[in-house]
């Protein structure tokens, strides 16, 4: 469906009534695809369910990258040298800014859940596919500016899918198991060096 509205509707028939659609559908082939694993995945003696998932993947996707880019935003207006007509403190920044969003997240989503390392991961993996299908609408929707804007957003949307799952859903369920695997001592979260 995804190179059938790329290539015949948005490039050859040229409909850009279909574009969202296509960015969206491009920035989750990937994601959805690894939900789908992870709900297959669940055992019948799991404490979590795919409605939880769902949870943590839509809502809490949206919560993280809402204070991440809140976040970059305001890291962003801090008067700082430029690279590449970005503020270095912003670059440096942008990775901890967004895991440290995500976790907060975790913790939120996965509050009232059993604390368990796989919890974790699940909890974790969910809102990482949920950010990385935003954040890749976003890259896809503002990589055109070539000679065909839909070719050069397919490349982006080709490039992130093969790399997502080695970002987002990667480092979010390792830092889930993490937290889940902490807050397993006593049953809850705390802070704590």
């Amino acid at each position: 469906v995804w190179f059938y509205l790329g290539i015949v509707v948005l490039h050859i028939l040229r409909n850009t009534a279909v574009e969202e659609t296509w960015i969206f559908v491009g920035a989750a082939l990937v994601p959805a695809t690894i939900f789908w694993i992870m709900v297959h995945r669940l055992r019948t003696t799991d404490t979590i369910t795919a409605v939880n998932l769902v949870v943590a993947a839509v809502i809490g996707g949206t919560l993280a990258i809402t204070a991440g880019g809140t976040l970059d935003k305001l890291i962003g207006m801090i008067p700082q040298a430029e690279f590449g007509g970005k503020g270095i403190i912003a670059l440096s920044m942008a990775g901890f800014v967004e895991e440290l969003c995500k976790g907060i997240v975790i913790v939120i989503v996965g509050w009232k859940l059993v604390k368990s390392t796989r919890n974790g991961l699940f909890v974790g993996g969910a809102v990482g596919l949920g950010f990385a299908v935003l954040e890749t609408m976003f890259y896809i929707a503002s990589s055109v500016g070539g000679a065909d804007p839909i070719i050069d957003a397919a490349r982006e949307a080709v490039g992130r899918g093969l790399l997502a799952p080695f970002g987002h859903v990667l480092w979010s369920s390792l830092f889930g198991a993490a937290l889940f695997t902490a807050a397993a001592k006593t049953g809850r979260f705390r802070l704590s060096w």
